[in-house]
């Protein structure tokens, strides 16, 4: 069963969903019927889901699926800025965004379109990945680089500073 691409690229599915899909292609593939009961899985779902040159079967892993696909439209996002479907805002979700953090390396230019304490913009990850203990006297920020820079309003931002 596969679902539309264009639809898992931008929403992350739920937990559920995920699960009641997987089984439905667990009764399928096993027993080639809509319903079934009892356990009749012959392999592991996550050994199924392993590439063939690994031994699986080759089938989408649909939660690593969809992560994958929704760090490709970001990455796509920032690429083409000047495109309309570009600013379609959503949430990468708490781990694909921790994921596309930690990869992703940002050119700086004028320093408008670059978060200043979570975009990986010194090279080797995010200041607020670097120094943890850091950001933890910082909040919520959103400062772009250009304007933490101005008048070290960084310094300014952080509690207790």
């Amino acid at each position: 069963m596969d679902l539309p691409v264009h639809t898992m690229s931008v929403i992350q599915l739920p937990k559920w969903a995920i699960k009641e899909i997987e089984r439905k292609c667990r009764v399928f593939l096993w027993k080639g019927q809509d319903e079934v009961s009892g356990g009749h899985c012959l392999v592991a779902w996550k050994n199924v889901c392993m590439p063939v040159e690994n031994g699986g079967l080759g089938i989408k892993n649909l939660e690593y699926f969809g992560h994958a696909l929704r760090l490709k439209w970001q990455v796509t996002k920032l690429q083409h800025k000047n495109r309309p479907w570009s600013m379609v805002d959503f949430q990468l979700g708490g781990e694909v965004e921790k994921i596309f953090q930690s990869m992703a390396e940002f050119i700086v230019g004028n320093g408008q379109n670059t978060k200043f304490w979570t975009s990986n913009w010194l090279g080797g990850g995010s200041i607020a990945w670097r120094w943890p203990i850091l950001s933890t006297y910082v909040g919520r920020s959103n400062l772009s680089v250009a304007q933490a820079l101005t008048g070290n309003r960084w310094v300014r931002e952080q509690r207790g500073s």
